[in-house]
């Protein structure tokens, strides 16, 4: 193996060179300058090595994959990464997830990434990790009387049924749900199976 030490150049080229010394290696007194590599028979190889030193570090282009699953990448995230500059990951998008990081390996062991930073090597492959948004669903008498509880949802899960009403107001006749108290809004039927009524984290859907 050879070597090589510096710390302002860059070993930018190399070529060897292998001549073949045709003598007997136990008989040979000679000193030799560069390496030699003898085989059994008494025959060696010796190699020759030139360097082309730079001041410039060589930069070395590679490139980036996304497995996005199912969501969005961010416009600006960069398709390559060189080996001397670092190169920062925006977030991807999805409706009604929240993005969970960057990846090295799609089984998300280990922490997020936030970029590759410089020094690295190689053609790269970042993994999106998502995690479905959960929201309540909140019944409003309107003017009636009772109380109903909350409903938890999440995000893409099979649709489910609304509670079925048990408000009461006198002089009147229960119709359904709307998302508005003029009924001006979305209209739901009682215990109508509903799903994804809001992609925001946290809402509260009335």
């Amino acid at each position: 193996s050879f070597s090589f030490s510096s710390s302002s150049k860059y070993i930018s080229h190399v070529k060897i060179y292998t001549t073949i010394n045709n003598y007997e290696a136990d008989n040979d007194t000679r000193s030799h300058t560069t390496p030699g590599l003898w085989n059994k028979d008494g025959y060696g190889s010796f190699y020759q090595v030139d360097l082309t030193l730079s001041d410039t570090q060589p930069v070395f282009t590679y490139n980036i994959s996304y497995e996005l699953n199912g969501g969005t990448n961010a416009p600006g995230n960069p398709t390559t990464y060189s080996n001397i500059t670092s190169a920062a990951l925006a977030d991807a998008t999805k409706t009604g997830y929240t993005f969970g990081g960057w990846y090295d390996n799609a089984e998300f062991n280990g922490d997020p990434i936030t970029e590759i930073p410089a020094g690295m090597n190689g053609d790269k492959t970042v993994y999106a990790k998502w995690t479905a948004n959960t929201y309540s669903v909140a019944f409003n008498n309107n003017g009636g009387s009772g109380t109903m509880s909350n409903m938890s949802f999440t995000y893409d899960e099979a649709p489910k049924p609304l509670t079925s009403n048990t408000f009461t107001r006198t002089g009147y006749t229960y119709s359904g749900w709307n998302t508005a108290a003029n009924g001006s809004g979305t209209a739901y039927t009682d215990g109508q199976s509903v799903q994804n009524l809001t992609d925001t984290n946290g809402a509260t859907v009335t």
